[in-house]
Protein backbone atom coordinates (compact mmCIF):
# COMPACT_ATOMS: atom_id res chain seq x y z
CA UNK A 1 0.00 0.00 0.00
CA UNK A 2 1.25 3.46 -0.87
CA UNK A 3 0.82 5.52 2.33
CA UNK A 4 2.05 8.72 0.70
CA UNK A 5 -0.34 8.83 -2.26
CA UNK A 6 -3.87 7.59 -1.64
CA UNK A 7 -4.67 8.03 -5.33
CA UNK A 8 -2.08 5.40 -6.27
CA UNK A 9 -3.56 3.04 -3.67
CA UNK A 10 -7.05 3.56 -5.09
CA UNK A 11 -5.80 2.93 -8.63
CA UNK A 12 -4.01 -0.25 -7.50
CA UNK A 13 -7.19 -1.40 -5.74
CA UNK A 14 -9.16 -0.83 -8.93
CA UNK A 15 -6.59 -2.73 -10.99
CA UNK A 16 -7.04 -5.68 -8.63
CA UNK A 17 -10.82 -5.42 -9.04
CA UNK A 18 -10.56 -5.31 -12.84
CA UNK A 19 -8.26 -8.35 -12.79
CA UNK A 20 -10.40 -10.17 -10.20
CA UNK A 21 -7.24 -10.52 -8.10
CA UNK A 22 -8.52 -11.68 -4.70
CA UNK A 23 -5.02 -11.89 -3.18
CA UNK A 24 -4.20 -8.38 -4.37
CA UNK A 25 -7.46 -6.98 -3.00
CA UNK A 26 -6.87 -8.73 0.31
CA UNK A 27 -3.38 -7.24 0.55
CA UNK A 28 -4.83 -3.73 0.62
CA UNK A 29 -7.27 -4.19 3.51
CA UNK A 30 -6.85 -4.82 7.21
CA UNK A 31 -7.89 -8.09 8.85
CA UNK A 32 -10.77 -6.32 10.59
CA UNK A 33 -11.96 -4.50 7.44
CA UNK A 34 -15.70 -3.84 7.28
CA UNK A 35 -17.40 -2.89 4.02
CA UNK A 36 -20.48 -0.68 4.33
CA UNK A 37 -22.72 -0.47 1.27
CA UNK A 38 -24.86 2.48 0.24
CA UNK A 39 -27.80 1.08 2.19
CA UNK A 40 -25.78 1.02 5.41
CA UNK A 41 -25.43 -2.76 5.47
CA UNK A 42 -22.01 -3.92 6.65
CA UNK A 43 -20.00 -6.98 5.62
CA UNK A 44 -16.85 -8.33 7.22
CA UNK A 45 -15.81 -11.24 5.01
CA UNK A 46 -14.74 -9.39 1.89
CA UNK A 47 -12.72 -12.25 0.41
CA UNK A 48 -15.80 -14.43 0.04
CA UNK A 49 -17.80 -11.37 -0.93
CA UNK A 50 -15.45 -10.67 -3.84
CA UNK A 51 -15.45 -14.31 -4.88
CA UNK A 52 -19.26 -14.28 -4.97
CA UNK A 53 -19.36 -10.91 -6.73
CA UNK A 54 -16.94 -11.94 -9.46
CA UNK A 55 -18.76 -15.22 -10.03
CA UNK A 56 -22.03 -13.29 -10.44
CA UNK A 57 -20.48 -10.53 -12.59
CA UNK A 58 -17.54 -12.15 -14.42
CA UNK A 59 -17.00 -9.27 -16.84
CA UNK A 60 -17.26 -6.46 -14.26
CA UNK A 61 -14.74 -3.63 -14.74
CA UNK A 62 -14.34 -0.10 -13.39
CA UNK A 63 -13.25 2.62 -15.79
CA UNK A 64 -12.28 5.99 -14.35
CA UNK A 65 -12.29 9.17 -16.37
CA UNK A 66 -10.84 11.25 -13.54
CA UNK A 67 -9.08 10.46 -10.27
CA UNK A 68 -8.34 13.05 -7.58
CA UNK A 69 -7.02 13.03 -4.05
Amino acid sequence: MNLKDQKLTALQFNEYINNQDIDGLSSLITEDHIFVDRHGDSFGDMVNGWIDFFSNFPTYKNYFTRVES
